[in-house]
């Protein structure tokens, strides 16, 4: 069994050239038959015939003719006078002959005219074929014949019709031989003592069931008819032999006789086939084999798959066009709707002037390359390969490069590709579209030669230094003078690729023309630059009024003060009083929003001053809450604070941190409704951290981002938008900045808000 497997293993990679050659080597190896052989197909119509079948039938001229029928063969034969048996009986002997044909059983012996004897063993094949094999046994019969002396001998050779009678005794051990043939490797008298097992190879015995089987019968005292069997010789020679049983007078067994026939021709013949049909079946190639009549005679595995849906149309015996036409029938094959008979005609055509290799496809999908071959005989090999996923990928391929195609139409951006000699070898069309320059411009020179500028000497040294290093590069940027006279900012990356051995084979890469950002971003800068220089104009303004700004409000609030407080006499009339408070509000008021103004003016311009000093935080908060405890305590808001133990002195500036406090602490009981409260709570450990907590109105998560802006305002609702500038928490995050600290400010919509100020210790 492992030889077997290995003969598979063999055959299943061997090239279509070797199958080719074997399936040449089985026709010569027929022709090579000392016998007379026939291929029939399942028409009964002749397929193949080799030489001495010629000779045997010199006058049989019909019989010389692929395609021919079985019976006009055998009528032609029967008035011939060339069969003896016939003579005189012509119809009768045609009758049997036919039947026996139809249902091959036992070899059948022929006498010709002339003396000629012929043994004519016919068997069908698994693929409905028949095979023919007849064998001179004219002199073999003639001494038999002669041999008068043991009349059942002669007559089972005569009904047996084989090589060589044998003879066993009781314990199945060989004791006679009788018309022996020399077999190289064995005795003259043959190998008498030993049983027909001990006589055969290891190969054979191999074969378990079979050798159990025939012990079987002959222990049973059976006859056997045609078992065949591998001897012990060097080259291996194959047997056929046939038996009957040996009883004495009294009914005793006393052993077998029978004949036996050196097969070894037409077992490597059939093994040859099988080989074949393994090997064909084996490999992944569609394969079929056609006789010269467009007949086929076989089909591998393959080739049945592929044909699944008309398998009844390369059955043996079934033409070429009889495939073809249900190919058409069952709608695979690639035929346009209407143009059927062109097509067959056409495929016909190919069919039978083979020629070069073409493909194929079947409407389920697949694709076929197929190849077709004549053969000596006359008939037709096919191959084929399965190229569907190799078609698949080609599409792939296509729609990859469509899709690229249609990246690069829709970007400015090109590819180029340069030789091992770094000069351009393509140039894509948005590349030569950029720079108004032809191919013929650009191709076969370097890059060097095309873009490089005085200007930029340094920056195209290290570019070419890495081109011949073959280091990749990104974002190589130059400029370049077109045609037009316009100057391009053009930027280009690129990566080397080489071959399988590590051998550079050029540059890859693509360009890019930057020159619309450029100029924008040039535009840009300069708006940035102008818009900074009037803010900084506007800043140093305002902080250097200050004192112009603040000296005409506090003459306004002191005489406001005078007149309100009477100290001159009395007004008069009471509206005056009102309205001297009402100047003296306003006054307040707008000096506070000066203030504002001034201080962020003076943060931004840099001229606001910090003098550091010891502080003491308790005391610091304790005076901050003390400045909110009369609103608090109008708008009924609680007011608390909280310390984590005791808290050491630090350094800052006391003015800067009273205002953020007054500022954070006024703002939350300003936006916190009757009822809720305010909580300053204090934290020391490597930094100082103050937190103001608020159950007041909340900040929409939209506006977060933007509370701390100069001039932004919480107004949720008109109705309790509050007066100011919107400066407040601006001014205490640039302060909290200016100190080195950090603010975060956390809000939840409708239940408050949370600000912390961290603060490095500064002792």
């Amino acid at each position: 069994m492992k030889n077997r497997e290995d003969r598979h293993s063999v055959h299943s990679r061997k090239t279509k050239a070797q199958l080719i050659d074997e399936l040449t080597a089985l026709e010569e190896s027929l022709e090579s038959l000392d016998d007379s052989f026939v291929l029939y197909d399942s028409d009964d119509k002749i397929i193949f015939f080799n030489n001495h079948h010629k000779e045997f039938f010199p006058l049989d001229s019909v019989g010389l003719q692929h395609g021919a029928s079985f019976r006009e063969i055998l009528e032609k034969r029967a008035f011939s006078g060339l069969i003896e048996d016939a003579t005189g009986r012509e119809k009768a002997w045609m009758t049997t002959r036919i039947a026996e044909h139809e249902n091959p059983g036992e070899p059948v012996i022929q006498r010709f005219s002339g003396g000629r004897i012929f043994r004519l063993s016919e068997r069908k094949t698994p693929s409905g074929n028949l095979v023919a094999l007849r064998t001179e046994i004219t002199d073999f019969v003639n001494a038999e014949t002669s041999l008068q002396e043991n009349k059942n001998r002669f007559r089972l050779l005569a009904e047996i019709g084989n090589d060589w009678f044998w003879q066993t005794n009781e314990k199945h051990q060989f004791i006679s031989y009788l018309g022996y043939s020399l077999i190289r490797g064995l005795p003259d008298e043959g190998i008498t003592g030993v049983t027909r097992w001990e006589n055969a190879s290891e190969q054979d015995l191999l074969d378990a069931a079979k050798w159990t089987e025939h012990k079987a019968l002959l222990d049973a005292h059976k006859p056997f008819r045609n078992f065949e069997f591998e001897l012990i010789t060097d080259p291996p020679e194959w047997i056929s032999v046939s038996g009957d049983p040996v009883f004495d007078d009294d009914g005793k067994f006393t052993g077998h006789q029978g004949t036996a026939t050196i097969i070894t021709r037409r077992k490597k013949t059939e093994i040859l086939n099988e080989r074949l049909v393994t090997a064909f079946d084996a490999v992944e190639e569609v394969v079929a084999v056609l006789d010269a009549d467009e007949r086929f005679v076989f089909c591998n595995k393959k080739f049945l798959e592929v044909n699944k849906d008309v398998l009844d149309s390369v059955a043996p015996g079934k033409t070429m066009e009889d495939h073809l036409r249900a190919m058409v029938d069952a709608g695979i094959a690639p035929a346009a709707p209407g143009e059927e008979e062109a097509w067959l005609v056409q495929r016909m055509e190919r069919f039978r002037n083979p020629s070069a290799p073409f493909e194929t496809f079947r409407k389920d999908g697949t694709w076929l390359q197929l190849r077709e071959q004549r053969l000596s005989g006359g008939g037709t090999i096919l191959l084929g390969t399965d190229i569907t996923e190799m078609k698949k990928t080609q599409n792939a391929l296509q729609r990859s490069d469509l899709r690229l195609r249609d990246f690069l139409d829709s970007t400015t951006d090109w590819l180029w590709e340069m030789g091992s000699d770094l000069k351009y070898t393509f140039v894509s069309e948005q590349g030569l579209a950029v720079t108004h320059l032809k191919p013929e411009e650009v191709i076969g020179r370097s890059r060097n030669e095309l873009f490089s500028s005085d200007a930029e000497r340094d920056s195209w040294y290290r570019h070419v230094e890495d081109l011949k290093a073959h280091r990749p590069f990104r974002d190589h940027r130059y400029t370049w003078l077109r045609g037009d006279g316009k100057v391009l900012y053009l930027s280009t990356s690129g990566r080397p690729f080489f071959d399988d051995d590590g051998n550079f084979l050029g540059y890859r890469g693509t360009g890019t023309d930057y020159t619309d950002q450029t100029m924008a971003e040039g535009a840009y800068k300069i708006a940035m630059l102008e818009a900074e220089r009037a803010n900084r104009a506007k800043s140093e303004f305002l902080a250097t009024m200050s004192h112009e700004f603040r000296t005409p409000l506090n003459a306004i609030l002191g005489f406001g003060q005078l007149l309100e407080n009477e100290y001159f006499g009395p007004l008069g009339s009471e509206k005056y009083q009102e309205y001297v408070h009402d100047i003296q509000y306003s006054g307040t008021h707008m000096l506070a929003l000066v203030n504002d103004v001034l201080d962020i003016s003076a943060i931004e311009a840099g001229k606001r001053t910090f003098q550091p000093e010891t502080i003491n935080i308790d005391e610091l908060l304790a005076s901050c809450l003390r400045n909110v405890e009369k609103l608090a305590e109008d708008k009924g808001v609680s007011l608390s604070l909280e310390k984590a133990g005791d808290l050491a002195p630090f350094q800052a500036d006391r003015r800067s941190m009273t205002q953020i406090f007054n500022n954070l602490l006024s703002n939350a009981v300003k936006f916190t409704d009757r009822g809720g409260f305010v909580n300053l709570g204090v934290v020391s450990d490597d930094k100082l951290t103050i937190t103001v907590t608020d159950t007041g109105i909340g900040i929409p998560a939209e506006k977060l981002p933007m509370i701390t802006e100069p001039f932004s305002q919480l107004e949720t609702n008109p109705l309790l938008a509050q007066e100011g500038t919107g400066l407040g928490l601006s001014i205490v995050k640039s302060l909290i900045e200016a100190l080195g600290g950090e603010l975060v400010l956390e809000s939840v919509f409708g239940e408050g808000t949370t600000i912390s100020v961290s603060l490095p210790l500064k002792s």
